[in-house]
């Protein structure tokens, strides 16, 4: 059993995994000391690890959102775009794109102003979150 797995796209984001974790032995994980770089994959494998654990789609993508939203990555979350196993899991009753919406609007207020989910290239979405000075709020550095 597989929590995540490199290279396969993300079910709660835009993006793909880079992780591999899996069960091995009794009550233990291998995760090959992964140092959990990338975010959105630290986050899919959290939400997996609870919807296994709880059986609870809905909360587990409630974790999933809160957890994006402080780690000011909601930006990334899949709003739009279609994952390759949408079909099967809508028939086992896991709608991603319906939960991820539900909990974002519900958890709205930790958005930040003029903030986006997701464009085509996510390198242009990243800079949203860069803050803007006025010329006189700069200081000259002298060499």
């Amino acid at each position: 059993m597989s929590y995540i797995r490199y290279g396969h796209p993300l079910q709660w984001f835009n993006d793909e995994s880079t992780e591999y974790v899996y069960g091995c032995g009794e009550h233990q994980i291998e995760d090959y000391n992964s140092t959990y770089n990338n975010l959105p994959s630290l986050v899919e494998l959290m939400g997996h690890m609870v919807m296994w654990q709880t059986g609870d789609f809905g909360y587990a993508t409630k974790m999933v959102v809160i957890l994006a939203c402080r780690l000011g990555i909601k930006h990334k979350l899949r709003l739009t775009a279609t994952h390759p196993h949408d079909v099967f899991e809508l028939g086992r009753g896991h709608d991603y794109r319906k939960e991820i919406k539900q909990w974002v609007e519900f958890f709205q207020e930790f958005s930040p102003s003029g903030g986006c989910y997701h464009y085509n290239n996510d390198d242009l979405s990243d800079f949203d979150f860069l803050e803007t000075f006025k010329e006189e709020e700069l200081m000259e550095i002298n060499e």
